[in-house]
Formats: C-alpha cells, sequence, structure tokens
C-alpha cells in the first residue's frame, strides 16, 4: 500500500539521488509567463468586442435600407419619414418594415428624399451610414449620428 511514508521516503531518496523540485524562481516565473498570455487575451477580446459592435450597426443599417426600398417600390406606398431630413424611426416604423434593429439601436433619417436619403443606424457609440443614392453603406465605426 502506498502510505505518506512511503511518499516521504521516496522524495529523500530522489533528493540524495540529486533530484531537485521546482524552486521559488521557477514557479514565479510562471505565473509571470501567465500573466501575459492573459493581459493579450484580454486586450484581443475588448478589439474583437468593438468589431462586432461596427458589424452590429452595419447590419441594421442594412436591414433597415432594404426594408425601406422594399416599401418605397410598393404601389401606393410612401415613407414619410425619408422626406424629412431630421426624423428618427419609431420602434413601430421599424417593425412595420420587418427590421429588428439588434439591442438599443436606434435609426435616423440624417438626409431625405425619396431614392435619395441617408439612414444612420447607431448603438454602443458605434454607427453605420446608408446612402440610398450610392446604395452602400458610406461609412462605419465611432459615432453617434450628428
Amino acid at each position: 500500500m502506498y502510505t505518506l511514508k512511503s511518499k516521504i521516503d521516496a522524495r529523500l531518496e530522489a533528493r540524495r539521488n540529486g533530484e531537485t523540485g521546482l524552486a521559488l524562481l521557477d514557479v514565479l516565473l510562471g505565473m509571470a509567463i501567465f500573466a501575459l498570455i492573459a493581459v493579450i487575451a484580454v486586450q484581443a477580446m475588448g478589439q474583437f468586442r468593438e468589431r462586432a459592435y461596427v458589424s452590429q450597426v452595419t447590419s441594421d443599417v442594412k436591414q433597415l435600407a432594404t426594408g425601406i426600398e422594399g416599401t418605397l417600390t410598393e404601389p401606393n406606398a410612401v415613407w414619410a419619414d425619408v422626406n424629412d431630413a431630421t426624423a428618427a424611426f419609431s420602434a413601430t416604423e421599424i417593425e412595420a418594415l420587418g427590421v429588428n434593429l439588434t439591442g438599443a439601436n436606434t435609426a435616423t433619417v440624417v438626409s431625405g428624399g425619396i431614392g435619395d436619403y441617408v439612414i444612420c443606424v447607431t448603438g454602443n457609440d458605434k454607427e453605420a451610414r446608408y446612402d440610398a443614392e450610392q446604395g452602400k453603406v458610406i461609412s462605419s465605426g465611432d459615432g453617434d449620428c450628428s
């Protein structure tokens, strides 16, 4: 049976043969390397989160633009807020377009006109702008749609 006494005897025999365990310096060095890796990982996660926020508002502005374009092509459909150069979309209006904005993101018409409008979606201190005349997202990144 392997007992505590046999463990101690085995350890004493190892020391007599010149074998040593880990020194305090070895343990501290290992902890320092682990801490360095942890700091790098935390910074990388922050960068991933920032890019995810930008992707989120970019996706939302594309969905909203698709919803508006679909509404504008319907016969007898008029999207009044597109003509109002400073209108903020209400949750009901966005839902009527079949668009669900992510989280607490908000949408605003920056400049308007049928077929020639710029909309902006903002959230988490990030923004994305869509220009209908160009048919694409014209900017995304830090901002607040001002």
